[in-house]
């Protein structure tokens, strides 16, 4: 909501904005953090959102080439779908990533996520600093607009993290235990989404999580670690993982018809 707002301000008026030298970006997060959280809490929140914002890890030059949301589940259920299937064809929609095999790929993910972590960690100590200073009756719209949106980066950013290591481990024991390592800290950013579903929000991201779909990538992992374990593989679930469709035929149906019930 933070960003829609700017963008909607600078369609307005973009004089602001566009000007030689122009401070409007940082005025505006000032005068957000204002408003929304208050006069004691505004340095600490714009402090918060300029870390946030300059935490992702990078895997290009490109505005978009950023590892955020969706980059997490595509990288997520590409290497683990490698690892079942036992070749890089699930890797396919990564390609803007330089890569020979998955392991090159492991290797460049890991090295990436590792220092993104950092940072990760650092915005979410400064969301904490920032937590006593927000007035009680915005402890909700806190925890929805920073908290989770933190934790959601931190947890889904060191899951490609263990799981390129996963990739990179030699030996089996290794490798389950960066798989369940990767498996926990899903469930973790999962739970962050759950603690933003107050009030007339409950459901939001449970129930409509289509694009991201944090349950099938559990399912992915979890089905990586029943063949390592020795267990029968669920097909189900790779075929699933494998159609990169589902999502929009979801908001397309939705959009249209609404022939399909959900």
């Amino acid at each position: 909501v933070m960003t829609t707002r700017a963008v909607m301000e600078l369609a307005w008026n973009p004089k602001p904005w566009i000007a030689p030298n122009s401070t409007e970006s940082h005025d505006y997060l000032d005068r957000w953090s204002r408003e929304e959280f208050g006069e004691k809490a505004a340095p600490a929140i714009a402090a918060y959102y300029k870390a946030y914002f300059a935490a992702p890890g990078r895997y290009g030059t490109a505005e978009d080439a950023t590892m955020a949301d969706n980059f997490y589940h595509t990288a997520a259920r590409g290497l683990v779908l490698a690892a079942i299937e036992g070749n890089d064809r699930a890797l396919a929609r990564l390609r803007r990533i330089r890569f020979t095999n998955p392991e090159s790929l492991a290797a460049a993910l890991s090295e990436d996520c590792q220092a993104a972590d950092a940072r990760w960690k650092q915005a979410r100590l400064l969301a904490e600093k920032a937590k006593p200073l927000v007035p009680k009756d915005r402890l909700d719209f806190f925890q929805a607009n920073i908290l989770t949106q933190v934790d959601l980066h931190l947890h889904f950013n060191r899951m490609v993290l263990k799981l390129a290591q996963m990739i990179q481990a030699s030996d089996n024991n290794d490798k389950l235990a960066r798989l369940r390592e990767a498996i926990g800290e899903c469930e973790k950013g999962a739970a962050a989404m759950h603690a933003a579903e107050y009030g007339k929000w409950k459901g939001f991201y449970s129930d409509g999580d289509w694009l991201l779909d944090t349950p099938l990538t559990l399912e992915v992992m979890r089905t990586y670690l029943d063949k390592l374990e020795g267990r029968p593989v669920s097909q189900n679930v790779v075929i699933r993982a494998d159609d990169g469709g589902f999502a929009y035929h979801m908001i397309t149906a939705y959009q249209g018809t609404q022939t399909v019930q959900f």
